[in-house]
Parts: structure tokens; sequence; C-alpha cells
């Protein structure tokens, strides 16, 4: 506290009205006594209000009265108990209709998962897009009041917060502000404030690390160990190399969610389409490596008596939640054995270090003949992405030199 309590006059030299002592807070929020009451008043400015409000603490404790106005003033702030803006042009309304429409659709034109990390940043207790924003009006959030949220959000913690976390407030912020837009509330859209980011290529493996986790997981599928109960077995081999064919992130949303009747094998040339229903981007169809096709057929031959209702991996888990966290704790054994849990740069080996490597040795064995656009959309990211984290810190390869150096 910048300030400490300042004595502003004494009690019997004052009026029943007069403010006989103060104590800023911080700002926006100070407490003070007056001489006709024993009880500390609390003095807050409210976010997207035009002026301060005034409310007794009922404690007479400076201590105690401090606590009150902290929580008095967030209870303002979730507009408990202030009449202010009108709610059309409130932000929490238009944030009301963003989250009504992605539920709409969540689990059918878009995952199931579709619409909670919106709802989990705006809803953040005690900090969230809501209990900043909720009551102001649209019209008065601008580029300079996002920037002091972005500082309000940084200054409660002791590490600020991540570019990309910074990224994702705004793009939610937006998103609400774009239903006011439509409605003709606001004019235009605030621009972003510049958030300076600095990108880490993704961590993948090496060609040498994945041939050295290929080669383990097979010695140990032939030992008959189980991990916590659970049978390591060529099962667990299928499903990495299915990550690495088929363009699919190893989580409860994409491959773990692919049953029978979602492959359709194509020919010229021969690779398998699959529909991917609840991508972390959304629903798309992708298509598969060459040698991904031999995979699934022996993920058959594992499960004979499947059907087109069963998922291709670990299907007597119906709980998908439970394959993920067993194959997991599988992997996991393997990269122990293969002495693979961090790579030669000290950084940690997981699942998704698959997926990199799917990306990475797609783009390099292409020599750069790849249409990076489609590439994205096969494994349902954006070409930004291929380019932040993926190609940036990659050599040119011999042949993509001479391509690049070839005269027209």
């Amino acid at each position: 506290m910048e300030q400490a309590f300042i004595l502003m006059a004494q009690k019997k030299n004052v009026s029943k009205n007069s403010k006989i002592g103060k104590k800023i807070i911080r700002k926006g929020l100070s407490i003070y006594k007056t001489g006709g009451s024993p009880y500390w008043y609390a003095r807050m400015l409210v976010r997207g209000e035009r002026k301060y409000v005034v409310r007794s603490t009922n404690e007479t404790s400076r201590v105690q009265a401090t606590t009150a106005a902290e929580e008095l003033l967030e209870d303002l702030s979730r507009g408990q108990q202030l009449q202010g803006t009108p709610i059309k042009r409130q932000f929490g309304y238009y944030a009301e209709q963003l989250v009504k429409d992605q539920r709409r659709i969540a689990g059918k034109e878009r995952a199931k998962s579709f619409s909670k990390n919106d709802e989990q940043i705006l809803n953040r207790d005690p900090d969230g897009l809501l209990s900043y924003f909720g009551r102001m009006d649209v019209a008065e959030i601008n580029t300079p009041k996002i920037r002091e949220y972005l500082n309000f959000l940084d200054d409660r913690r002791e590490k600020p917060l991540a570019p990309s976390t910074k990224e994702k407030q705004v793009i939610t912020l937006r998103k609400v502000l774009t239903y006011a837009y439509e409605e003709g509330i606001i004019q235009q859209l605030p621009l972003k404030p510049k958030i300076p980011r600095k990108d880490n290529p993704r961590v993948a493996f090496t060609e040498i690390e994945y041939k050295k986790l290929l080669k383990t997981t097979r010695e140990l599928s032939s030992e008959g160990i189980k991990v916590r109960g659970v049978p390591l077995t060529m099962e667990l081999y299928y499903f990495i190399t299915m990550v690495v064919h088929s363009f699919m992130r190893p989580t409860e949303g994409e491959i773990f969610n692919i049953k029978h009747r979602d492959i359709r094998l194509v020919k010229n040339p021969t690779s398998l389409e699959i529909k991917c229903i609840e991508g972390k981007t959304g629903s798309r169809t992708l298509n598969t490596t060459t040698d991904a096709v031999g995979m699934y057929k022996h993920l058959k031959e594992l499960h004979p008596d499947h059907t087109t209702d069963d998922y291709i991996l670990f299907p007597q888990y119906k709980n998908r939640s439970t394959a993920l966290r067993n194959v997991n704790r599988l992997f996991n054994y393997v990269l122990d054995v293969a002495s693979l849990k961090t790579n030669a740069n000290d950084e940690k080996l997981v699942p998704y270090s698959l997926r990199h490597y799917c990306l990475r040795t797609r783009l390099k064995k292409s020599g750069g003949e790849i249409n990076v656009f489609i590439l994205a959309k096969n494994a349902g990211t954006s070409v930004d992405q291929l380019e932040r984290f993926y190609i940036s810190d990659m050599e040119l390869t011999g042949k993509e030199r001479q391509n690049l150096l070839v005269k027209n």
C-alpha cells in the first residue's frame, strides 16, 4: 500500500458528515470514516461505470474494512448491486450470445469441447473477461483499455502471462465484440494491442530417436510387461505409427475418437481417408500416408471381432479418457526404458512430439515441393502455425536448395 493512513482531522473538530480519515487502498478504491458513524465507508470506481460508488463496509476496524472494501468492489464488478449501462450495451450481454451460439454447434458442426476454451477465458475467477469488462459499455472498449486489461493480468501475477495466452484473451474479447458490431452498437472492432511474442519450435523426435522408440516398443511388446495392470503390446506400436502417418493429434478428440466406420480405403495413391469429427480445430476429412494402410490392417488383426462402431485403438476402453491415460503411461514407460524422456537439448519428449515429428518429416522429405496449405488443412492446423513452429528453424536440404536456385 503506497499511502499510509492519514488522519484528516480530529473527530472533535469536524461536523457529523465530515470525513475524518481516509486510506487509499489502490487506484479507484479507498475507505474513509465520517464524524457521524463508527463504520468505515468504501469509495469505489467500478470498471465500466463513470462514477464512484460509496457503500458502508459495516466494519469499525480499518484492517477488516480494507478486506470488506475489496469484496464490495468485486461484487459490484460482477454486477450484483449496481445499476448502470443498459443491458444491450454491456459486454456481458454479447458474451452470453457468443456462448449460446458456440454451445449450439458444439458436438455437431464443431467438437464437443468447442465452447469450453472461450467460456474459461470469459468466466475465469477473479480476473476473467466478464469480471473486468462484464458491465462495461462495448462502445468504450478500445485498444488502450484492452492493453490496460492485459497489464492488469500481469500485475496480478509474479510471472507475466505468456504471449500466446494474451493472444487468446484478445481473440475471445474480439469474438464477443463482433456480436455488438453486427448489431450496429459499435462501428468497428478495436485494433489488437501489439503483443511481443517469441515462438519456440515444437519439440519433435529426430529420425534416430523415432527409430529407437519403435525398436524399444517392439522388444518390450514381446516380454509380457504390464504397466499398472495394462499390458504393453504391439497395439502401442501401431498407435505410435498411426499418429506419425495419419497427421492426427494423439488426443481424446482425434486419434482416440476414430472408429472403423470413419475410415475408407482410397487408391491412386493408396491411403486411408479418415473423418475426424471432433478435431481440435473442428471436423475435417484427412488423408494418411501410404504406410498407414498397413498399420491399420494390423490393428484390425489385433481385434478380429471388431465392428464398425468399435474404436480402432484400444476399443476395450469405452471411456476414451481412460484409454488416453493408459496409453500415455505405456508410452512414458517405453521412453524411460529407451532413455528418451528428454532429447539432446534436455527438452521433454511426449506423445505430441510424434505429431511434430510427422509434420517436420513431411516438410523435410518433400524437398520443398509439398503445398503447405494442403498440409496444414490435412493436419488441422494453419500455415501460420507451420511457419512459426515447424519451418522457422529447419535447415534447407540439398534438394530444397536445388529447387530454390534452379533458373526458370
